[in-house]
């Protein structure tokens, strides 16, 4: 777990108690395996399963160069909604790619699937609100993760 750590911190350097919480969460999913046809319900930029998924990213990496609009920080606008496609690719960032790809991402912000895009972990990225009816037929998946905060 110390890697993970590690990994995370390296990644969320500015947040480390994000860092704690994702090595918490990976930690409490130590015995859950994906099973095609899968499903990452909620994916955001994937960061979290690309490194739960053995995916290490170079030393050099910030996740928080990836962000924008922080002008209009205090306005509640959200600065990780934010992508520009001519920004330096993630995927020249990525040092080890993942053990495992995941079939589909979903989210419902398409800058932050464009970011996933660059990761090579996801076979599928879908843009869709999953407060809503999901564009899957049902008992399409085998294997369904989502992220939800939890008290411990």
């Amino acid at each position: 777990m110390d890697s993970m750590l590690n990994n995370f911190l390296n990644v969320y350097w500015l947040r480390p108690e994000t860092a704690v919480w994702r090595t918490i969460d990976v930690a409490s999913m130590k015995d859950f395996q994906f099973a095609s046809p899968s499903l990452d319900l909620g994916c955001g930029d994937g960061n979290f399963s690309f490194l739960r998924a053995g995916g290490t990213f170079v030393d050099s990496f910030d996740a928080f160069k990836q962000v924008g609009n922080l002008d209009k920080f205090f306005e509640n606008v959200d600065v990780y909604d934010y992508y520009v496609p001519q920004a330096e690719a993630r995927v020249s960032q990525v040092c080890n790619p993942p053990s495992y790809m995941i079939d589909v991402g979903l989210d419902h912000k398409v800058s932050l699937i464009n970011k996933a895009k660059e990761l090579n972990l996801y076979r599928q990225l879908v843009e869709a609100d999953a407060n809503q009816k999901l564009p899957f037929e049902d008992e399409s998946f085998q294997t369904q993760s989502f992220r939800k905060f939890t008290e411990y």
